[in-house]
């Protein structure tokens, strides 16, 4: 490894980092199923399309719900992120661009990684709650179709790199130490 790799890659704590993700990764599966528990409908864009179709549009109420879940959500996310990226800064007196955007995209895969395995493939596929099963789609093939959600998420490993861009411009920076 070269001496600018070695670099950032001191300035990553994997321990923070593991802490980190396990936090914001329970705290956002509780918002997500709190939410689908409350009204499955909020999750309607998220399910496969033959669902979405038989289920019809979502109702205004749910629309409503959908923006107020959202705003805990991202504040979750976003401030997760943001707030390891500082915790960094602070510990290391600076943060190297590379080690900030590292940090940022690890955390959001985390919480990618996640979502997948555990919200949809295990809880959504495998246990199939029964409060998140919408109202006339009972029974539909659509509920066990594990690659219609990876199909769903993959892109976002590349979107993911913008706003961990974005931390990382936010985040990196702070005195240089001979």
């Amino acid at each position: 490894m070269n001496q600018q790799t070695q670099s950032f890659m001191h300035e990553i704590s994997p321990r923070q980092l593991l802490q980190t993700a396990a936090a914001m990764n329970l705290s956002l599966g509780a918002l997500i199923l709190g939410s689908l528990y409350h009204n499955a409908e909020t999750w309607l864009q998220d399910y496969p399309k033959p669902i979405q179709e038989r289920y019809g549009p979502k109702s205004p109420e749910a629309e409503r719900l959908t923006k107020l879940w959202a705003i805990p959500f991202f504040i979750v996310l976003f401030g997760g992120v943001l707030a390891a990226n500082w915790r960094l800064r602070r510990a290391h007196g600076r943060l190297s661009p590379t080690a900030a955007f590292a940090n940022a995209y690890l955390l959001f895969l985390s919480f990618w990684l996640f979502d997948l395995t555990i919200i949809d493939w295990l809880i959504m596929i495998g246990m199939k709650p029964s409060f998140a099963i919408l109202p006339g789609t009972e029974g539909m093939a659509e509920y066990n179709d594990a690659m219609y959600h990876l199909r769903e998420s993959w892109p976002f490993l590349f979107v993911m790199a913008i706003p961990s861009a974005v931390i990382a411009l936010l985040t990196a920076g702070g005195p240089r130490h001979g």
